[in-house]
């Protein structure tokens, strides 16, 4: 199935994965921003497969995969400080990737216990000379994450913006990290090289 979210409408919409059709409806309170699958498999804790829900906050909820009921709640922090505006979010091997709305920043969160392990840092990721060659396009912020978990296709990581003309295919640097950081504390450079190797054939 297909999983959306609305912003402040306070309800979310589940599609049949073959016609698109919708399914059914739930609701929740409050803002719905991000949306992640987290299997049961992913932890010895887990008796059932879980959604993780984000709204803006630090917080995050978790909903029964099969009925869409919360069944609790995570606070996301990096040591002792909370990590606030939690917004689009990916299960990617085992960590859960959460984007803060505004920044260039990915935090890669422990699902179980909310604890942020890593920072990735995504800041200059789109370049002026890109966004030039559309002319008229308003971009926005970096907020869009996906994994293709495919071990064939060697389990690609793919982030975004909205209204970016480019999709990147990336990977992590984690034996380079970097100095000096506003937000993170402990953060890592995205792979360069490779994300200039794929950026010409994923334009749209």
């Amino acid at each position: 199935n297909l999983y959306q979210l609305s912003w402040r409408s306070k309800f979310g919409v589940v599609y049949d994965i073959e016609t698109l059709e919708e399914a059914r409806r739930w609701s929740y309170g409050g803002e719905g921003w991000g949306f992640a699958y987290v299997p049961r498999e992913s932890s010895a804790q887990r008796i059932v497969d879980t959604f993780y829900m984000s709204d803006g906050s630090d917080t995050l909820r978790i909903l029964d995969a099969e009925s869409l009921e919360e069944i609790g709640r995570v606070h996301v922090k990096d040591g002792n400080r909370t990590v606030p505006l939690l917004n689009e979010l990916q299960f990617v091997r085992g960590e859960l990737w959460a984007n803060i709305w505004g920044s260039g920043f990915i935090a890669r969160v422990d699902p179980e216990s909310g604890r942020v392990r890593s920072w990735v840092n995504f800041q200059g990721i789109l370049k002026a000379e890109q966004v030039r060659d559309y002319p008229g396009l308003r971009v926005d912020v970096f907020n869009g994450i996906a994994f293709d978990d495919s071990i064939e296709r060697g389990q690609r990581v793919f982030v975004t913006g909205k209204r970016w003309p480019l999709v990147f295919e990336i990977q992590v640097n984690e034996t380079e990290p970097i100095a000096k950081s506003i937000l993170p504390s402990k953060p890592f450079f995205y792979d360069e090289s490779v994300v200039e190797r794929v950026q010409a054939s994923m334009k749209f």
